[in-house]
């Protein structure tokens, strides 16, 4: 009988022994599997991040950045910039915008490059403003009353001189969004088909 037992306990030894055997890779296996995920997710996350940091892009500053072929959006009004255009901001109240016809900002002269500068007034517009600044613009010496012309739905009158750099100018006058606002061109002519487009898109805010 006793040898009976002995028997008993000795198989019953060696499956124990073979079950622990068996059980203690997979426990290895399921540790190592768990830190390879959790490494590659790191490593996913790490990359991700390089990425994220390498291709977002910077913001152009328009004070000192040109920015061409869009939409420019100031608090008065929207223009559009041309493909061959760029624009420089030397006010940062929302109201002046000045468009140049270059396609990099180092190329900027001021009295040399063709430009068209657009302001809108910070008050709303007056009765008489429209008359009052015209008449103060004919007074400069060889001033004229130019072809007046339509902006933004608005009729806007037009006085030609020249202006201190002895480029041609042709100042527009007239109210649009309840503001006086003044389009300049300044050595540009009124029938190049950037201009058109230029003061063609001009929507004013109200």
């Amino acid at each position: 009988m006793k040898k009976w037992i002995a028997v008993f306990l000795i198989i019953t030894t060696a499956f124990a022994l073979a079950a622990c055997g068996a059980k203690a890779p997979a426990a290895n296996e399921t540790t190592e599997t768990a830190e390879t995920t959790a490494a590659a997710a790191e490593t996913s996350k790490t990359t991700k991040l390089a990425e994220h940091i390498t291709t977002k892009p910077t913001p152009k500053d328009p004070a000192t950045e040109p920015e061409e072929g869009l939409v420019a959006e100031k608090d008065a009004f929207y223009v559009y910039v041309p493909e061959e255009w760029c624009r420089m901001e030397y006010a940062s109240n929302g109201l002046r915008i000045r468009l140049f016809d270059t396609p990099s900002a180092p190329d900027i002269k001021q009295g040399e490059t063709p430009e068209i500068e657009i302001i809108a007034s910070e008050e709303k517009a007056k009765k008489d403003d429209v008359k009052n600044t015209v008449a103060e613009l004919l007074k400069t010496e060889g001033a004229k009353e130019g072809k007046n012309t339509k902006i933004a739905g608005g009729d806007f009158s037009a006085v030609t001189y020249k202006g201190e750099d002895k480029r041609t100018y042709i100042e527009y006058v007239g109210v649009a969004g309840g503001r006086l606002v003044t389009v300049t061109l300044k050595g540009v002519s009124a029938t190049d088909e950037e201009t058109v487009a230029i003061l063609n898109s001009l929507s004013f805010k109200k």
